[in-house]
C-alpha cells in the first residue's frame, strides 16, 4: 500500500506501531484487503463479481498498483455480468477506465448491450483518447471542403475545392489546407453534446476516417469513412465523330476521351484490392461494412441533411427572435436519421465551442454576453430593415414620379400631333415650333 509510503519518509516519519488507523468503507472488503497482503495469489483467485468494484475502488486508493491491474483484469473477462450491477462510476477513476479499454477488444464492448450507457461509453470515450493520442492519428479539418484528414492521407487525398496547379512531373495537384483555428477536442465535445451521437458513434466515426484502404475496381486509396463512394457512371459517353469531348448519357457530365481521371454520377462499395488482401486489412472491411450504417458518409444526399438542418435553424431564429435565452447551439439531436460526421462538421464550422470545464461564474457570464449579443443583433437587424424600407419607399415615390412625367410626355406627343394635323393646312406654323421648341426643352430637362 503506496498510500502510506509518505508516513515512513520525511520530517514527519513514524513506525507502523504507533499508526492508527479509521476505516470509512466496508469493513469486509479491508479484511480483504488484509488477506491479499498476506497471500496475494490465493486472495486473487477468490474475486467475485459482486465485490471487485469495490475492491477495485479501495485498492486504486491505497495506491495498491497490482491489485488494481488484477482486478481490471477480471472486470474484463466478466464484464457483460458487472455492468448488471448497480454501480455509480464517478467513483471510478478515469485512468482505471483507460486500462480497461487499453485491454479490451473493440468487438467485445460492440457485443455488449447496456441498458443506461453509463460504463461502456465511459470505455469508449478512453479507447477514442488512446486512438488520438498516436501521432500518426493527428486529425487535421481542411478549410476548403471541411473534410478530416491525417498527415499521411493528406498525400494521396484530392481535395474538391482546393487550388489546383500543377508541380514539375506535370502532375495536377489539389491539396487539403488545414484549419490552425480547428480545436479537435471541442468538436468531440460538440459531437457528443449538441450532435447527440453516443461516444461508441463518435469512436467508430473517427476510427473510420483513420483506417487507409485500396480499391481494386476504382484503384484509388480511400478512407473508411467513405466504403461507399466508390464512384462510376451507369452509362457509357458518347462522342461526337472525330471529337475528343462528349457527356455521359446518365447524367450529361462532360466526358474527354483520355481522360484518366475517375468520375461517376452513382457511388457502390469499394472493392478491397487483391494486393491489399493481407488479414489485418480484410478484417478492418469486414468491420467497415459491418458498421457502415454508422460511419458513411453521404454521397450527393448530403442535401437531405442541410435541408432539414436549415428548416430546423429556421425555427430556431424564430425562437431566439421571440425569446433571448442565449442559447448557443442548435438542437441538433433533433434531425432525423443522426448526421454524417461530414454534415457535423460543416454545421460545427464558424461556431464557438467551450469546455465542460468552465465554472458558473463563466457560464453566467458567457449567457448573459450572448444575450447582449443577440439584442445587439436584433437591434441591427431592425435598423437595417428600416433603412431597406425606406429605401424602398424612395425608390417606389421615383418609379412612381417617372410614371407621371411619361404619361404628361405621351399626353403631350398626343396634342401636338393633332395640333399639327389640324394647322398645317392652314400654313400657320409659328405655334407648332413654338411647341415643339418647348417639347423639346422638356424633354432635355
Amino acid at each position: 500500500m503506496k498510500y502510506f509510503e509518505k508516513l515512513q519518509t520525511g520530517d514527519d516519519a513514524t513506525t507502523l506501531e504507533d499508526l492508527d488507523i479509521s476505516i470509512h468503507c466496508d469493513v469486509n472488503v479491508f479484511e480483504w484487503l488484509m488477506k491479499y497482503l498476506i497471500n496475494p495469489q490465493a486472495q486473487i483467485k477468490i474475486l467475485e463479481v459482486g465485490n471487485v468494484i469495490s475492491i477495485l475502488i479501495s485498492a486504486d486508493y491505497l495506491q495498491m498498483n497490482k491489485l488494481v491491474d488484477d482486478c481490471v483484469k477480471f472486470i474484463k473477462d466478466y464484464l457483460l455480468d458487472i455492468i448488471k450491477l448497480p454501480i455509480d462510476t464517478n467513483c471510478i477513476s478515469p485512468h482505471i477506465f483507460k486500462k480497461l479499454a487499453s485491454i479490451t477488444e473493440v468487438e467485445v464492448l460492440d457485443e455488449i448491450k447496456e441498458r443506461k450507457d453509463k460504463f461502456i461509453s465511459k470505455v469508449y470515450m478512453k479507447k477514442l483518447e488512446i486512438l488520438l493520442s498516436d501521432e500518426n492519428n493527428t486529425l487535421f479539418r481542411c478549410v476548403y471542403c471541411n473534410k478530416l484528414f491525417t498527415h499521411t492521407q493528406k498525400a494521396w487525398m484530392v481535395c474538391p475545392k482546393a487550388n489546383i496547379f500543377i508541380d514539375f512531373h506535370g502532375s495536377v495537384i489539389a491539396e487539403h489546407m488545414a484549419d490552425r483555428y480547428w480545436n479537435k477536442d471541442k468538436f468531440l465535445l460538440y459531437l457528443r453534446n449538441q450532435g447527440g451521437l453516443s461516444y461508441k458513434e463518435i469512436y467508430y466515426k473517427i476510427e473510420s476516417h483513420l483506417i487507409t484502404l485500396h480499391c481494386g475496381e476504382c484503384d484509388k486509396h480511400f478512407v473508411g469513412a467513405e466504403i461507399g463512394h466508390c464512384i462510376y457512371h451507369s452509362q457509357k459517353a458518347k462522342f461526337g465523330s472525330g471529337s475528343n469531348n462528349g457527356s455521359y448519357q446518365c447524367c450529361g457530365e462532360p466526358a474527354i476521351r483520355f481522360d484518366k481521371v475517375t468520375h461517376g454520377c452513382t457511388a457502390k462499395l469499394h472493392r478491397l484490392a487483391s494486393t491489399w488482401e493481407t488479414p489485418e486489412n480484410k478484417h478492418l472491411f469486414e468491420e467497415l461494412i459491418k458498421r457502415q450504417h454508422i460511419i458513411a458518409e453521404p454521397f450527393i444526399s448530403e442535401a437531405h441533411y442541410t435541408e432539414q438542418y436549415n428548416e430546423l435553424e429556421k425555427e430556431v431564429i424564430k425562437e431566439r427572435l421571440s425569446n433571448l435565452k442565449g442559447v448557443d447551439e442548435l438542437p441538433l439531436s433533433k434531425i432525423k436519421n443522426s448526421p454524417p460526421l461530414q454534415v457535423l462538421m460543416k454545421m460545427y464550422v464558424g461556431r464557438l465551442e467551450y469546455a465542460e470545464s468552465e465554472d458558473e461564474d463563466s457560464v453566467e457570464t458567457r449567457r448573459t454576453d450572448t444575450t447582449i449579443d443577440y439584442k445587439k443583433k436584433t437591434t441591427k437587424m431592425k435598423v437595417v430593415e428600416a433603412r431597406q424600407s425606406s429605401q424602398k419607399l424612395k425608390d417606389w415615390r421615383l418609379d412612381a414620379l417617372r410614371s407621371d412625367d411619361r404619361n404628361q410626355i405621351e399626353n403631350m406627343i398626343k396634342k401636338l400631333k393633332k395640333f399639327r394635323e389640324d394647322n398645317l393646312n392652314d400654313g400657320s406654323c409659328r405655334s407648332v415650333n413654338k411647341q415643339s421648341k418647348y417639347f423639346y426643352n422638356y424633354r432635355h430637362c
